[in-house]
C-alpha cells in the first residue's frame, strides 16, 4: 500500500463526457473529481487539448499531463463487481510484453 501512496498527491478524475470548445478547439471534459470517501464527488468542467475516453479514470499529474489508469484501476459502482473481457485481454497483452522483454 505504501507504494501506492503517491495517488493521494494528485487529483483523480472520472471522465463522464466531453464537448468541443467553440473558440479554440480544446475539449471541455465533464469529470467527477474522486476525493474523500464519497459517496458524492464534485463535478468539474476542465479544458483539455484532446478528448479522453468516457468512463476512464485519469491521474492528473499537472500541466495537462493526465495518465490513464485503465486497465490497472477501474471505477466501480458501490461494491458491485463487473467482469469484462476487454480488461483481462489488455492486462494479458501487457503481461505478455513483459515476458518478451525478460
Amino acid at each position: 500500500m505504501e507504494a501506492l501512496s503517491f495517488f493521494t498527491q494528485y487529483p483523480i478524475r472520472l471522465v463522464q463526457d466531453f464537448s468541443v470548445h467553440r473558440r479554440n478547439n480544446d475539449f471541455i471534459l465533464k469529470c467527477l473529481r474522486l476525493e474523500g470517501d464519497g459517496p458524492g464527488f464534485p463535478q468539474e468542467r476542465v479544458s483539455f487539448p484532446k478528448a479522453l475516453p468516457r468512463g476512464d479514470l485519469m491521474l492528473d499529474l499537472g500541466d495537462e499531463n493526465w495518465v490513464q489508469l485503465y486497465p490497472f484501476v477501474m471505477s466501480f459502482e458501490r461494491g458491485h463487481t463487473e467482469e469484462r473481457r476487454d480488461i483481462s485481454d489488455a492486462l494479458a497483452l501487457l503481461a505478455d510484453g513483459q515476458k518478451s522483454e525478460s
